[in-house]
C-alpha cells in the first residue's frame, strides 16, 4: 500500500481523552484557543485549567482540534459563589468538578461531535452551569440526566441568566 492510499483510508475525524498534564502544549495551545473562539472566556486561565484538568475530550478533523470539552477542578471562591447563588450553598461539597469549557466548531454542529465528547466525561459529581436562555444545551443536559439545582441568577458578565445542573 502507498502513503497516499494510507492517508485515504485513515478516517479524519478522531476523538481523544486525557488528563490536562498528558496532552503535549501545542494540542493544548488549539485546545485553549478553540475555547476562546467560543467567546464565553479566554485568557491565561483557560490554559492554566486545562492544564490542572482530570479529564479533557477532543475531537480532531486533520489533526486540528475542532470540539473540545473539559472537566475542571475549580477555584474554591468560584465553586462557593456558585452553589451560593444558586441558593444551594449546603451541596457545593457533593459536586467537587465542573464539566466545561463545550464548544464545537460552527461548520461541525449538528453532527452528534458535542454529545461524543459529552459521553466521554464521567458526570458523576460534577456541575455544570449554562445560561438560562441557552434552551438547546439546557434540553441536552435535562435528556442526559442533569436536573437544575437550586434557582438562576443574574449573570455578572451579561444581561442574562444563568443555572446550576447536576446529575438526577
Amino acid at each position: 500500500m502507498r502513503t497516499h492510499e494510507l492517508l485515504y483510508e485513515a478516517p479524519a475525524l478522531q476523538v481523544h481523552q486525557a488528563p490536562g498534564a498528558a496532552i503535549p502544549p501545542a494540542k493544548m495551545s488549539q485546545l485553549a484557543a478553540l475555547i476562546a473562539a467560543g467567546g464565553e472566556v479566554a485568557g491565561p486561565q483557560v490554559l492554566g485549567n486545562l492544564k490542572d484538568s482530570p479529564s479533557i475530550a477532543w475531537a480532531d478533523f486533520n489533526n486540528k482540534a475542532i470540539g473540545v470539552i473539559a472537566l475542571k477542578r475549580p477555584v474554591p471562591s468560584y465553586h462557593s459563589k456558585v452553589f451560593a447563588k444558586a441558593g444551594v450553598p449546603e451541596l457545593a461539597g457533593k459536586y467537587p468538578l465542573e464539566r466545561g469549557y463545550l464548544f464545537v466548531s460552527p461548520e461541525f454542529r449538528s453532527q452528534g461531535i458535542a454529545n461524543k465528547l459529552r459521553s466521554m466525561l464521567d458526570d458523576k459529581s460534577v456541575y455544570v452551569t449554562t445560561r438560562e436562555q441557552n434552551s438547546r444545551v439546557n434540553q441536552s443536559l435535562q435528556h442526559s440526566g442533569f436536573k437544575q439545582l437550586g434557582r438562576s441568577w443574574p449573570s455578572s458578565r451579561g444581561d442574562y441568566n444563568l443555572m446550576l445542573w447536576v446529575k438526577a
